[in-house]
């Protein structure tokens, strides 16, 4: 027992002192040769993140942020990185090793086509398959983790990308030593049409990392991926705020209707443009006005913020006072509500001018009505779609004898004697049918008295 404990404590120095040794003598991606990191973005075939038609992850985070965050996984790692969009676009890639860089160079050459976009699509190229439909896609649509063999002879580590309950794309990794065994090394040298001796170079050149290393890389994938996550549902979430703003604001200032927002002090915080064009004032002298200064009855806002306090909304008719003096009839609707800790009245004011020149004409016409039919001989009624009186002239009463409020809401063959009903109510039915005039119809109707009583009606 005690020879395997001081071999176990023995193991753990060993390990300890491994990991100091390797992080004080190691060089970074970019001490290793790559000073501005050109060389991870631009290949010689061109630079892939300019085909990104999605967007979504590349404009939210940004190529600086996400090359920081990649950077930091490559240093410890010295293989690959990439970040891919939902569609598999690319939003970064970055190839540093040797090793990396050589193969990739070497699948994308074995395509034989000019156009990137078309060799992504041809199943050829070897690293771009195994980063992204073996990996990021299989981890998008699982929404889980993955680890397979590279095409390449390493291995690569997906994780997908969350922006709240949504999967927006997926962060890879490449990591492991490069295969030295020579069939793996004459495997590889048929499927991507180089030399075996060169595959010997560039995997003597990789840098073996500690396991202790890999697995703080694998960590830092995950937590990578939470960030890129939290950062693109933050964009999207400011971006629906911004549309959510914009159409809030475009309704506000194209309303045909005044809106005011003020305090309970009366001050006017907010006014849309129908407020103050309505009034011949410019917005600036609005927001200086208090609601009295405005409504031509004046000394209201009291009243109106304690009917408020007691209803919460209030719907009243009103009357405001242009800039040059002429009044305007309005219907205003306001409510009562609390905005940052602080209750606000919003009022919201439509020019009701048209409505009422309306009514005025209907009076003037109605009275014009009432005095002709009310002073000539013959008595004149009205019925409604239901067949009951809604007006009788007052000669009803020297026809009949009845008052005109006492036919109100009945029908006119409840006056008529039973023969006549059946007939004069055909008539009645034809007419509307066809939409016709009646002309000179005979009817008998009973007076108050009891007596009957002949009648032409047209």
């Amino acid at each position: 027992m005690a020879l395997e404990w001081l071999i176990r404590k023995t193991r753990r120095k060993e390990d300890a002192a491994q990991r100091i040794e390797w992080m004080l003598t190691r060089k970074t991606a970019t001490e290793a040769g790559q000073p501005d990191g050109t060389e991870w973005r631009v290949p010689s075939y061109g630079d892939l993140i300019s085909l990104n038609s999605s967007r979504l992850i590349l404009d939210s985070v940004g190529v600086s942020l996400l090359s920081d965050i990649a950077g930091d996984l490559v240093d410890l790692l010295g293989t690959s990185c990439a970040v891919y969009e939902k569609n598999g676009d690319y939003a970064l890639r970055i190839l540093s090793s040797d090793w990396c860089r050589f193969m990739d160079q070497a699948s994308r050459r074995r395509c034989d086509m000019p156009d990137n976009r078309e060799a992504m699509e041809s199943g050829k190229w070897h690293c771009h398959e195994s980063g992204w439909n073996e990996a990021a896609l299989r981890s998008i649509e699982t929404k889980e983790p993955v680890d397979i063999e590279c095409r390449g002879g390493i291995r690569i580590f997906a994780v997908p990308i969350r922006a709240g309950e949504e999967t927006v794309g997926s962060i890879t990794v490449g990591y492991g030593d490069p295969p030295r065994d020579s069939a793996k090394l004459k495997e590889l040298a048929s499927d991507y049409g180089v030399k075996v001796k060169d595959l010997l170079q560039q995997a003597g050149a990789y840098d073996t990392r500690p396991p202790f290393i890999t697995e703080l890389a694998r960590k830092r994938v995950l937590s990578s991926a939470r960030i890129i996550g939290e950062i693109v549902a933050r964009k999207q979430a400011e971006h629906a705020l911004r549309q959510s703003e914009e159409k809030f604001r475009a309704l506000f200032d194209n309303a045909m209707d005044a809106i005011v927002l003020h305090d309970l002090e009366g001050h006017t915080i907010e006014l849309n443009r129908e407020a103050y064009e309505r009034l011949g004032y410019t917005r600036e002298e609005i927001l200086k006005m208090t609601p009295d200064e405005i409504d031509a009855r004046g000394g209201t806002l009291p009243e109106l913020i304690e009917s408020l306090r007691r209803e919460g909304r209030h719907l009243f008719e009103s009357v405001h006072r242009r800039r040059d003096g002429t009044e305007i009839p309005v219907e205003v609707s306001v409510r009562l509500f609390e905005l940052a800790g602080k209750q606000l009245v919003l009022s919201v004011s439509r020019d009701i001018s048209e409505r009422k020149r309306a009514e005025a004409d209907l009076r003037r016409s109605e009275d014009k009505f009432r005095s002709l039919v009310e002073t000539i001989s013959d008595w004149v009624w009205e019925i409604d779609q239901t067949g009951v009186y809604i007006y009788a002239s007052p000669r009803i009463r020297d026809l009949l004898g009845y008052e005109p409020e006492e036919v109100l809401g009945k029908a006119p063959f409840d006056f008529m004697v039973p023969g006549e009903r059946e007939r004069v109510a055909r008539i009645f039915h034809e007419a509307a049918q066809q939409r016709a005039p009646l002309n000179g119809i005979e009817n008998m109707k009973i007076h108050k008295s009891g007596k009957r009583v002949d009648l032409e009606t047209s």
